[in-house]
Formats: structure tokens, sequence, C-alpha cells
């Protein structure tokens, strides 16, 4: 009678411990799984507020083209300090876009 006990506490044994062994490996691919998952949504993130930033940049240039055009009848800015500056603002946030779009593609 106490063969079968024992067998059966092994069995019991062996089965908790496959059991606990599986559900440690079910935890460590989802917790790797989660952080790849809020990594890739913190990239997309960045990327979302740069397009936002030139959506804005875009908006000050249109308001400032507009104003200088109502007042001065104005049509030529390749001299205008503040046309300039606004256009590097947008190229340079659309070449580091660009650049992040490039190295999220590697990463894939």
């Amino acid at each position: 009678m106490g063969d079968i006990w024992l067998f059966f506490v092994r069995k019991i044994n062996s089965s908790s411990q496959k059991l606990i062994h599986y559900f440690s490996i079910l935890f460590k691919n989802i917790l790797n799984g989660s952080y790849n998952y809020s990594e890739n949504s913190i990239k997309n993130l960045e990327i979302q507020k740069l397009k936002w930033d030139i959506k804005h940049i875009h908006r000050e240039l249109g308001e400032y083209i507009y104003k200088c055009n109502s007042l001065n009848n104005a049509f030529d800015f390749s001299n205008d300090l503040h046309f300039n500056e606004l256009v590097k603002k947008i190229k340079k946030i659309e070449n580091f876009i660009n650049e992040k779009n490039k190295i999220n593609k590697i990463e894939k």
C-alpha cells in the first residue's frame, strides 16, 4: 500500500514540476512580447508627435505667408529670415522622421 502512495506522490510531483516549468516559459514569453510591443509603441508615439509638430509648423508657416501677403502683397520669401527658419525646421523634422523610420525598418 505504501508503494502505491509513493508512486502517486512522485507522479504528482513530476507533473507539478512540468507545469511550473511550462508556466515559467509562458510568463517569460508574455513579458518579452509585451516589452517589444511597448517599445514599438513608444517609437510610434515619438514619430506621431514629430508629425504633429510638422503640422503645427506648416500651419504657422501658412499663417505667416498669408499675413505677409495680405499686408505687403509679398510673393518672394527667399530673403525672409522667419520664412527660411520655418522651412529649415520642417526639413529637419522630416529628415529626423525618415531616419527613425529607417531605423525601425532595420530593427524589424
